[in-house]
């Protein structure tokens, strides 16, 4: 019981009430979560309270826990005892993923006590230890954490941990390393219900010319930023198939890129690799026309290509300045250009016969008249 408070109050935003389960007569949902310390017969009434309004959780059994009576008054887990005791020896799991958290070599911490048997766990769960028996590692499991229906619950299946805070000061000169540890424990069941795992960022509109980024950050179940996540978007339009691209981890986020959509309205998904965790979206691709991004002239830049073009800027209702302008500046001197072009009459062969037939014609005439 030590352990708990000391550990919890490392932290100075936190304070742990310590009540015999025969005094205790507060309401539940006023703390943030409940230690149960080896529960017997007259823990009856707050498992039931702590299974019907979902209270997290932490039971720790010993050799004094009454495992008939568990048994048979809470759903998350069994064991099949014996009255023979064994010491067990902390392994950690490194496959464990429910939150980040650090191996602080748990095999050479003080073995813990309990009496032997086979452990059930009734519901989802990951193991954070397994128990050691006689240096030969196990399945068992000695520490597990469980979620189900945003119901939080962690179980340590032995007594003693107080001695892992004493060996952690004789070895560092400080509880730091443990107190670290429990934190991460306690963070884990603090409440919840408003924050999402999974959340995504993105535009409702973009043009079909620019990039199209989707932003993604994936928590553990402490809320920690988990930069090991596999993260996926599935996209697709009504006229599209679905298409599927990874996020990629850029420093504090997960990112993608998509590019040349045509434009339409595009429903996506951002999931884990798992499918435990899901967000989606839409978003709308609008066609991109250069005319309709500027509707107004930039008379900023006008006026700047004016003065450094050495010209001059007008208003739409200068049009009598801008004429004058235009006549009197020496810039647009008035210029007249002649050009003659000289052909031989020879080339103009039509009318060269036009010529000798009206010669001919005439000649004619004449004879006819006498006048030859």
């Amino acid at each position: 019981i030590a352990f708990w408070k000391r550990s919890i109050e490392s932290n100075k935003q936190r304070k742990l009430s310590i009540t015999s389960i025969l005094d205790f007569n507060q309401k539940l949902s006023d703390y943030n979560f409940i230690i149960l310390y080896q529960p017997n017969t007259t823990f009856k009434n707050i498992l039931k309270q702590i299974q019907d309004q979902k209270i997290n959780f932490i039971i720790q059994t010993g050799m004094y826990t009454d495992w008939d009576f568990l048994n048979k008054n809470q759903v998350f887990f069994s064991k099949i005892h014996s009255q023979k005791t064994e010491d067990i020896t902390p392994i950690f799991n490194e496959d464990f993923s429910t939150f980040q958290i650090k191996n602080i070599d748990f095999k050479d911490l003080p073995p813990l006590k309990n009496n032997f048997g086979k452990i059930n766990i009734k519901v989802p769960f990951e193991s954070l230890l397994f128990q050691g028996i006689k240096n030969i590692e196990t399945k068992n499991p000695l520490l597990v954490t469980f979620k189900q229906n945003n119901h939080k619950g962690i179980v340590l299946f032995g007594e003693n941990i107080y001695k892992w805070r004493t060996y952690s000061y004789t070895l560092n000169n400080s509880f730091k390393t443990i107190d670290n540890f429990s934190n991460s424990l306690f963070q884990y069941l603090q409440s919840n219900k408003n924050k999402k795992r999974l959340n995504i960022t993105y535009q409702p509109f973009y043009y079909s010319n620019e990039d199209i980024n989707i932003t993604a950050q994936f928590y553990d179940a402490n809320y920690n930023f988990d930069k090991n996540a596999e993260l996926e978007i599935e996209f697709f339009s009504n006229s599209t198939n679905k298409k599927v691209h990874p996020l990629l981890l850029k420093e504090n986020s997960f990112k993608t890129n998509l590019k040349n959509l045509l434009p339409g309205v595009y429903n996506f998904n951002v999931f884990t690799t798992d499918k435990m965790h899901r967000q989606k979206g839409e978003f709308t691709v609008l066609e991109f026309s250069i005319e309709q991004q500027n509707l107004y002239a930039n008379k900023e830049g006008l006026i700047t290509v004016a003065k450094k073009s050495n010209g001059e800027f007008f208003y739409p209702d200068q049009t009598e300045k801008l004429i004058d302008y235009l006549i009197n500046s020496s810039d647009f001197p008035s210029i007249q250009k002649e050009q003659i072009k000289t052909n031989s009459l020879i080339n103009w062969k039509w009318l060269l016969a036009l010529i000798i037939l009206s010669l001919v014609a005439e000649w004619f005439v004449r004879k006819y008249n006498g006048l030859i």
